[in-house]
């Protein structure tokens, strides 16, 4: 953690103009920079060379810090930049709002954060009673993020154990690392089944976890994924407009198509 005393002096050298040479004498060697969902940026002298690359492709700049917060071992700093009409690009809609998520979880001031929301989970699931004992009787609906996922997931479950369950059809949108479905699946697969599958449109997203998985107990897994043909941008906002879709599909061991 920085003293007080040297932030000031990043802070000073900032505003001073020297931006590259900030970087250079208070970033540790080993320091990194990302930005959204870019590759991370590591290395001092890595952050030097891109930090001057911008700045000679800029007319001018100017930083003032705002202000500047010290919790625990991290460091938040408000900046505003001045540019000149040149090196300002218009764009319709908030740009990088993904970066100021990031804020809620690194700033420890619980007195200025709302409850941690906690979802209601099912009474069927909290009992351990059968969901499709449930299902017969009447139907079950599901607000997310209201109530719980962990309905779903413990759905998946039951039929992944069920001997009288002959398939499970699953289509997993961006599957987390940890995500409980696709050990459910793979549990699944070891009573039977021959092959998972997932979709998704425009993405393999939780593809690397559920190739590992399914490979672990020696399963051939199809992975699948549709993407539209967009041959123009401004089709976008063409409601008639009919947009081809290409699908690719790949197996294990095999190269895709």
């Amino acid at each position: 953690m920085p003293t007080r005393e040297r932030l000031d002096a990043f802070i000073s050298a900032v505003e001073s103009g020297d931006h590259a040479g900030a970087i250079e004498r208070y970033y540790t060697e080993d320091a990194s920079m990302q930005e959204n969902a870019a590759p991370p940026r590591t290395g001092r002298d890595n952050l030097v060379a891109h930090e001057r690359g911008i700045l000679a492709r800029m007319r001018s700049v100017s930083s003032r810090a705002v202000a500047s917060v010290r919790e625990g071992d991290r460091v938040a700093i408000h900046w505003i930049f001045e540019l000149t009409d040149h090196d300002v690009y218009l764009c319709e809609g908030p740009v990088n709002v993904s970066r100021s998520v990031a804020i809620y979880d690194q700033i420890d001031r619980p007195d200025l954060k709302f409850p941690t929301f906690v979802p209601r989970v099912h009474p069927v699931v909290v009992e351990g009673d059968s969901l499709f004992a449930a299902l017969r009787e009447r139907d079950i609906l599901l607000h997310h993020p209201f109530e719980s996922f962990v309905t779903v997931s413990e759905l998946v479950k039951q039929a992944s154990l069920d001997p009288d369950v002959l398939a499970i059809k699953q289509t997993l949108y961006r599957a987390g690392t940890d995500s409980q479905l696709v050990d459910h699946l793979i549990e699944a697969a070891r009573l039977g089944l021959e092959a998972l599958a997932i979709t998704d449109h425009h993405g393999f997203y939780g593809i690397v976890r559920f190739a590992e998985a399914a490979r672990a107990v020696a399963l051939t897994d199809a992975l699948a994924a549709a993407a539209t043909a967009v041959p123009e941008v401004t089709r976008f906002g063409d409601p008639e407009a009919r947009l081809p879709n290409l699908v690719c599909v790949g197996i294990a061991g095999v190269e895709a198509e």
